[in-house]
């Protein structure tokens, strides 16, 4: 009985552990002395809470507890999350002060909130979604058609009957960039060539149709030419010129270099004709040339 007696008087006179829930705010008042008691605590604090945590991510305890030269009120912020302590502060306060202990601790307060950045308490935010995916890239190939032109000079050594001749000529290809068709066009002429009492000369008309093969500076291209070929004395009693069927097949090999193409080119032919004079001196036309070719590209278009 004198137990049930002392219980009720402790209880009357607030020295009860009292938690106080505000709102949707958790705001513990654990009160150990009388300094606060009679005052809205909880309603004063969840005023000033909901302008900064209205998420309800802080837990706010405070505890009254007497002191030697009066009363000390504690107040402890955790992150209800991860259970972290993120603010401790104890206030002594003298026996006169308690009627302004209630404003000093919501001063406090106030300071922490404003001056502690949100993200100590607030969840990480969720990262973005990904972007979606990027379609893949389709390339669409197609050939494109190249045309180019060029002009080109070519000394020839010849044989088997030794001799030398000059060419010029024009070329236009064709195709890709790697295959193409070619048509030429040449004029050659050849040294003079002495045979009995005078001497004798040739002059050829070629055109050309072949196949031209390019690899980054390399280009190979190969080709049936056919056209007619002037053969005429001169020096003679009696001079003559006669024309003669010519063909021949011809490979030439070609470097890109410094804006033009440089290279050698063979040239063979399965005719064999013969000259010959009143006395009966006769000359074979050579069959088998070999030379040296430069090419000037002067023309280039895609369609």
């Amino acid at each position: 009985m004198r137990a049930a007696w002392i219980g009720i008087i402790w209880v009357w006179l607030g020295y009860a552990v009292a938690p106080v829930r505000a709102g949707e705010f958790w705001i513990v008042v654990e009160e150990y002395s009388d300094c606060l008691s009679g005052q809205p605590v909880s309603e004063v604090l969840s005023d000033l809470i909901m302008r900064y945590d209205p998420d309800r991510h802080l837990l706010f305890t405070v505890v009254v507890q007497p002191a030697v030269s009066g009363h000390v009120v504690a107040l402890r912020v955790v992150v209800k999350r991860t259970g972290a302590v993120i603010y401790e502060r104890s206030l002594p306060l003298a026996a006169g002060d308690c009627p302004q202990g209630l404003e000093l601790l919501r001063t406090v307060l106030a300071g922490f909130l404003r001056d502690t950045p949100a993200e100590q308490w607030q969840p990480p935010k969720p990262l973005p979604p990904p972007p979606p995916p990027v379609p893949e890239k389709q390339t669409v190939l197609r050939d494109v058609a190249e045309l180019a032109g060029q002009l080109f000079v070519a000394a020839s050594g010849r044989l088997p009957d030794p001799g030398a001749d000059l060419e010029l000529g024009a070329a236009i290809d064709v195709g890709s960039s790697s295959h193409r068709l070619i048509g030429s066009a040449a004029l050659r002429a050849a040294l003079p060539r002495g045979l009995g009492e005078g001497q004798f000369t040739e002059g050829l008309g070629l055109l050309g149709l072949g196949w031209r093969y390019a690899r980054q500076d390399w280009m190979l291209r190969c080709e049936v030419r056919l056209g007619g070929l002037l053969v005429a004395g001169f020096g003679y009693p009696d001079n003559y010129q006669h024309w003669l069927l010519w063909l021949e097949g011809q490979l030439t090999m070609l470097r890109s270099w410094r804006g033009m193409l440089w290279g050698v080119e063979i040239s063979v032919s399965p005719l064999r004709h013969q000259v010959y004079t009143a006395e009966l001196a006769r000359a074979d036309l050579p069959w088998l040339r070999v030379g040296l070719v430069v090419g000037f590209p002067f023309w280039y278009k895609k369609f």
